[in-house]
């Protein structure tokens, strides 16, 4: 298949197949491709008339639904940059990341306008506010609100010269750390090339809960975009729901973390199960409980490594039975070095930093909005670094070992340690602390905050955690917080992360999960 810009991939599946199912959520009804075309018609008109053109930065607030996948398209159509926000901004966080991407326009759901009302004062630029119109009541007054006019599918086959693989589709978000968010600039080429997989020999209906503000939800659509898939989402994970839901659906293909798969094995099988339609998982590892799973449905797994600036360099080869702890190995078109901190290549074995490039243009991302600095030094001696420590094994394939830098992984969400000790900072009674990831019971990390008082300052636990909770999204908020009377530190000032790290959960730690203190 040639590949295409999506919004022009869309039209042709919408021409050639237009009552082929595309696009459900759980309990909705399915969108075809044909009805979807015709939605980001509508949407593309809507957003023009607002005053939407070629170049423009349009932010979004819109859990997944069907009106996200047609605003990130008829923004296609304009040529416009969509860059999607995490739903769980708030405060100081979202005015930032709203006044860094510098949006003509947001397009927020009724859901989180309470979130931007709340900051509407303290955005540069003066962007227009559009709530998405659902109909659940008058939006506040100095917010405008917005829903696309109908039009009849087949008015919507004909349509304007799409964008190019070169022109760009997305501006998404990623913590560096600096503390400050960098917005990567996605060209419509790197969502194609990410968006290729192994064949399934069968109708795929895939099931997916990955968020459209993430590589993962949009890689997604792409894929049953460009596949001609009819894919199921639910908004979040949900452990309870997730063998219902295959079975519901009839799903045989999933996109899952290792952290849902975990949770999975952890909670077993459900009482009465008969069997799934479930055949094909795509991840990046197999944790040891979910094992016993696989093996009862025969499931045949396939991973990829990739990240919000890529699209995937390293994956399997073919559909395996099992995972071997690695990514997989090099795909055609791409370079990869294993390299040492002077950027000279590490011997097979050794761990170094992932550094790549690919053949063809626009597959890999074109830099960091507004930081150039970040840009360069990602990009230095002409390869991307990933920032991520791997080994090659002696057959080529790529083993990961850790991140090099001080990023925590929570919930699938990569985030910087500064960011969460500037929030802490803002507290009269926090001298000094400093965020480290522990080892969750499940997958990835949980966080911990290791905070130093101010001389005569009284301050619990708790009330340190519910001021971090009223000040960032959940997913940032420290599980474990321990006062101390010192911060390790190097010679240079700077705290000892890897002590931490080690010293994990004491008996001295507070848990916000139980409410108490001890490991």
């Amino acid at each position: 298949m040639t590949p295409a810009a999506l919004p022009a991939a869309l039209a042709q599946a919408a021409a050639e197949q237009p009552g082929r199912p595309f696009f459900q959520m759980v309990d909705g009804e399915p969108w075809t491709f044909g009805a979807m075309h015709a939605h980001a018609l509508a949407w593309r008109d809507a957003l023009a008339a607002s005053g939407v053109r070629a170049g423009a930065h349009v932010a979004t607030l819109i859990p997944t639904c069907a009106d996200a996948v047609g605003v990130w398209m008829g923004l296609g159509w304009l040529r416009a940059l969509e860059a999607p926000l995490n739903l769980e901004y708030q405060g100081a966080i979202l005015a930032q990341v709203l006044n860094y991407c510098e949006p003509g326009h947001i397009i927020v759901h009724r859901r989180y306008v309470a979130a931007v009302d709340a900051v509407a004062g303290e955005l540069a630029g003066g962007p227009v506010i559009l709530v998405l119109d659902d109909g659940d009541g008058a939006p506040p007054t100095r917010l405008s609100p917005l829903s696309p006019a109908p039009a009849p599918v087949e008015a919507a086959i004909d349509a304007p010269e799409p964008p190019g693989l070169h022109d760009l589709a997305l501006m998404l978000f990623t913590s560096g750390t600096t503390g400050n968010p960098k917005g990567v600039l996605i060209p419509w080429g790197q969502v194609a090339a990410g968006a290729r997989g192994h064949d399934i020999d069968e109708p795929v209906v895939a099931y997916s809960v990955a968020p459209l503000f993430h590589t993962g939800g949009r890689g997604t659509i792409a894929a049953s975009i460009l596949h001609r898939r009819h894919v199921v989402f639910r908004e979040r994970f949900s452990g309870s729901q997730f063998w219902s839901d295959i079975e519901r659906y009839g799903c045989n293909f999933a996109g899952l973390m290792a952290a849902f798969l975990a949770f999975l094995g952890q909670a077993g099988l459900p009482e009465g199960f008969r069997g799934s339609p479930l055949r094909y998982v795509g991840t990046g590892r197999i944790p040891e409980n979910f094992r016993p799973i696989a093996r009862r449905l025969g499931l045949k797994f396939s991973t990829v490594f990739n990240m919000t600036e890529i699209s995937p360099p390293i994956a399997s080869r073919g559909w395996l039975d099992e995972l071997d702890g690695s990514c997989g190995h090099l795909r055609e078109g791409y370079h990869c070095r294993i390299v040492d901190d002077h950027d000279r290549e590490v011997p097979d074995g050794e761990p170094g930093e992932l550094i790549l490039r690919a053949d063809e243009p626009f597959v890999l991302n074109q830099g960091y909005w507004r930081r150039p600095e970040d840009t360069v030094r990602a990009w230095r001696n002409l390869w991307f670094h990933t920032g991520d420590l791997f080994r090659r094994a002696p057959d080529g394939a790529y083993v990961f070992l850790e991140r090099k830098d001080d990023r925590i992984r929570r919930r699938g969400e990569n985030i910087s340690s500064e960011e969460i000790e500037n929030v802490a900072l803002r507290h009269p009674d926090i001298e000094a602390c400093s965020a480290v990831g522990v080892r969750s019971q499940l997958w990835d990390d949980d966080i911990k905050l290791v905070a130093l008082l101010r001389p005569g300052r009284v301050l619990d636990p708790p009330a340190l955690h519910a001021f971090m909770a009223a000040a960032m999204p959940a997913f940032m908020v420290p599980r474990y917080i321990e006062l101390v009377d010192e911060i390790p530190r190097t010679p240079t000032g700077k705290a000892k992360r890897a002590v931490l790290r080690q010293a994990g959960v004491t008996p001295d730690t507070w848990d916000a999960a139980g409410g108490r203190r001890g490991a």
